[in-house]
């Protein structure tokens, strides 16, 4: 009767690790197919960067810390939305954030590591994107993109590289187009020539021929 106890206990617990291990096994899966992901937006008159995660289920949940504050935010399956996605509003856009994405298992047994760890970098919001630097064709080049890294440029630096980009990006003057593609224009002019001129030859010996 000892033994027969000894070995149901046994069977149980073999059937408990192999359950573990498959919900384990489920976890680390399920984690790496986590993805993160960025979104800026500018209208003008507002600027925002949201940060999402996509791909929680309910084997997995993130915490996300950053480089900024001590913030620490923690999400589940429960929190994701009808896309599947959970997110939040960058904490500074005039900030150059770095965050961190640790994914880890519901189930504590499993591991109290994270599974993966993502990560995702927001660029500050150029203050230059407003200015009058950045009106009419200057807003088309790219220092007067409103999440363009500006670093520690000053307003005059700034400007320089404004008027480079805009000079850069003025239509070419026909002379200017010659020089460029002038290749283009000249190979078939005379490989067409030279086709003319062999055709013509041929021609010319034919109808000798023929009068002979």
């Amino acid at each position: 009767m000892k033994k027969l106890f000894v070995l149901f206990v046994i069977i149980i617990f073999n059937i408990g690790i192999t359950n573990l291990n498959a919900s384990c096994e489920q976890a680390v899966m399920d984690a790496s197919l986590v993805e993160v992901f960025k979104t800026e937006s500018y209208d003008y008159e507002n600027a925002d960067v949201y940060i999402s995660a996509y791909g929680l289920t309910e084997n997995i949940y993130v915490k996300i810390i950053n480089d900024y504050n001590d913030i620490e935010r923690e999400y589940h399956y429960k929190d994701v939305n009808e896309t599947g996605i959970v997110g939040f509003a960058t904490d500074n856009i005039s900030k150059n954030i770095k965050y961190k994405i640790l994914v880890y298992s519901e189930d504590e047994s499993c591991s109290l590591l994270p599974l993966e760890t993502l990560g995702v970098d927001t660029v500050r919001f150029n203050a230059y994107a407003t200015s009058a630097l950045c009106i009419g064709n200057a807003r088309e080049t790219k220092e007067c993109a409103p999440f363009y890294d500006t670093k520690d440029m000053t307003i005059e630096d700034f400007q320089k590289a404004v008027n480079k980009s805009v000079e850069e990006n003025k239509p070419k003057e026909l002379i200017d187009y010659i020089k460029q593609y002038y290749l283009y224009v000249l190979v078939p002019i005379v490989l067409g020539g030279i086709i003319f001129t062999i055709s013509a030859v041929v021609l010319k010996r034919r109808k000798k021929a023929n009068e002979i």
